[in-house]
């Protein structure tokens, strides 16, 4: 790999690690005025940039900090209707 493939992939990466970020916040502000979030409420406030997989938007809810509390039907067309997921804040979790 030379120099500039090497900045690409930093830079991507950095990219991805901002995103994730801004997102994860928007998820925490959605969940706080709402109670609950899915990847359709945050993708309507945050959606990814044009360079990102837009598979990234399952990467907001890892780790223990939230709970999945049901499934529903996802909004957006793209979805084809499948199940998306429901999550609370683990600290809110009841």
């Amino acid at each position: 790999m030379d120099w500039e493939e090497a900045q690409a992939k930093q830079d991507y990466e950095a990219a991805k690690a901002q995103f994730l970020a801004e997102a994860r916040h928007e998820a925490k502000l959605i969940a706080k005025r709402k109670g609950s979030v899915t990847v359709d409420d945050v993708r309507l406030k945050w959606p990814p940039p044009a360079i990102l997989d837009p598979r990234i938007m399952g990467a907001i809810f890892r780790g223990n900090e939230w709970v999945r509390t049901d499934y529903i039907v996802g909004s957006r067309k793209a979805s084809h209707k499948r199940p998306i997921a429901v999550f609370v804040r683990a600290d809110m979790e009841k």
